[in-house]
């Protein structure tokens, strides 16, 4: 599991049937075990939550200094060479992003993603830098899991309970 909340609480994907439509949800282990009262919602629409994530991390590849200044050493922001390949390929990434099958979205996102972390007034996104790199270059080995710097990003998210719906906002 990578979904958690600001107490450590794991969420699960669960889902609901109603009317013969299925609908599915990160639902808190916490709330499921009856063991902890959360500022966080219990439930979370699944499909908003993961549209939320790689619209943020596609944001995030679609500025050069941004990305720059988190995956290039700091002072080494060179002009050719690896950094500008590294600029490419995310540019490349966010142009093919539509066209790509969901199951190459999903992909990409797993093999990048440390952890999601459910505040109450934001979702933060944790990314492995080496795992982004990799993904990013095209390769299909998996980098070393040993000591590895993460990146954040940070979105912004409201819950709303409209009757028995909780939403993000």
């Amino acid at each position: 599991g990578i979904l958690f909340d600001t107490a450590g609480n794991l969420y699960t994907p669960t889902h609901a049937k109603k009317a013969g439509r299925r609908y599915r949800y990160y639902t808190s282990q916490a709330v499921i075990h009856k063991a902890a009262e959360t500022d966080v919602p219990a439930r979370i629409p699944a499909h908003e939550l993961e549209v939320a994530v790689s619209d943020q991390i596609l944001e995030f590849l679609k500025s050069p200094k941004q990305v720059l200044g988190a995956l290039a050493p700091s002072g080494k922001h060179s002009r050719g060479g690896r950094f500008a390949d590294l600029l490419s390929q995310a540019s490349e990434k966010v142009s093919s992003w539509a066209r790509a099958s969901s199951d190459t979205k999903e992909r990409f996102i797993r093999a990048i993603l440390e952890r999601v972390v459910i505040h109450q007034d934001e979702v933060e996104i944790l990314i492995r830098t080496d795992a982004l790199v990799h993904q990013l270059a095209g390769k299909t080995a998996p980098p070393s899991a040993a000591g590895h710097d993460v990146l954040r990003l940070k979105c912004p998210f409201r819950h709303a309970v409209q009757g028995k719906i909780v939403r993000l906002i």
